[in-house]
């Protein structure tokens, strides 16, 4: 029995000496037990003669050749080969990882043919800024290429302004709505400390009501930036109300009308207030711009109107009528009729205080 045993704890053994590939030592042949001698060494090397040489288990596998970083695929340059066809705009909505290749390309077309290619790029700008134009390389000799660059300038500029608006409205909407959890949470806190008492649910709306409060702080903070902040992209409404443009004016001026209006707790205020009362006074030389600084004028009066018509509002708005009311009675008298309608409507409101 215990030679039986020995046998196969032998057998077991010279097989996993042959999965590995290696010869087994002479040792390990002396110690295995006489009734297994029907398998001898000589077997068993002949056996592994004939899978193959003791060279052949001793030699590591000749590894793969590496590809030189860099080299590029068969469907890379089949990628690249497709940039020819396509337009920059394709290549920047289509193919982002080949955008530089694109630009040579672009600039290899240049070269040969200066119209085209310049009509290209534009076309890109136009689609960039979601105007829907057509141009083409005969087109190029008959408009003033600065003269397009130039307009593609002013409409990037009035989507950022009426974005930046957008903005600060999109915060007093969070802000109002925060500060509506903040007065129900103020009350359901207040009927439990009626209770006397001070538990799990008193900690909850504790920690409810510091959390609308700050969040709340965070909004006006980032309004308040909108004016006065230290960086550029916070003075937007500094900068923009303005604009040479009366277009952007008249936008920044219908927005703090609405943001006065709407959250008056922080923009019912002289300092907010003045920007509406030097509006009033928007004017410039040109004729054609007259008309347009006459929609400037106009915008204010009605922001005003609407400010005005609450009663609660006109304690705040003490300073400021008494410091614009003269601007406001030469209004009546305006070039412009509509704007002269307006501010008459305005005075009859005055009248009523």
């Amino acid at each position: 029995m215990e030679e039986a045993a020995a046998a196969v704890a032998w057998e077991a053994s010279v097989g996993q000496q042959k999965k590995r590939g290696r010869v087994p030592e002479a040792a390990a042949w002396d110690g295995a037990p006489s009734s297994v001698g029907e398998r001898s060494e000589r077997d068993f090397r002949e056996q592994l003669q004939g899978e193959g040489s003791d060279a052949a288990f001793d030699e590591e596998p000749t590894p793969k050749p590496k590809r030189k970083r860099g080299a590029t695929g068969t469907g890379a340059v089949a990628a690249v080969a497709g940039l020819e066809d396509l337009s920059l705009m394709d290549v920047v909505k289509t193919k982002g990882k080949f955008v530089r290749i694109g630009v040579k390309l672009w600039v290899e077309r240049y070269e040969k043919d200066a119209k085209s290619a310049t009509g290209e790029l534009l076309m890109m700008l136009f689609e960039s800024c979601g105007a829907k134009y057509q141009l083409h390389a005969s087109d190029l000799a008959e408009i003033d290429v600065d003269d397009v660059v130039l307009s593609l300038v002013e409409l990037a500029k009035d989507v950022a302004s009426l974005v930046g608006l957008q903005l600060v409205t999109s915060f007093i909407a969070v802000a109002k709505t925060l500060g509506t959890q903040r007065e129900t949470t103020q009350r359901q806190l207040n009927a439990e400390k009626k209770k006397q008492k001070d538990g799990p649910r008193v900690e909850s709306l504790n920690k409810r009501l510091s959390w609308t409060h700050d969040n709340i702080n965070v909004m006006e903070e980032m309004m308040r930036k909108t004016f006065t902040g230290f960086f550029l992209l916070y003075r937007l409404f500094m900068h923009r109300y303005r604009d040479v443009d009366p277009n952007i004016r008249m936008l920044c001026v219908k927005a703090l009308g609405v943001w006065i209006a709407s959250y008056p707790s922080l923009f019912l205020k002289d300092s907010y207030l003045k920007y509406l009362g030097w509006t009033l006074n928007d004017k410039l030389r040109s004729l054609f711009l007259q008309l347009k600084s006459a929609l400037v004028r106009k915008t204010s009066v009605l922001a005003l109107q609407n400010l005005y018509e609450v009663d609660y509002n006109v304690p705040s708005l003490s300073l400021f009528t008494e410091r614009f009311c003269n601007r406001m009675i030469e209004l009546a008298d305006d070039i412009d009729v509509s704007v002269a309608v307006s501010a008459i409507g305005l005075l009859k409101q005055l009248l009523r205080y």
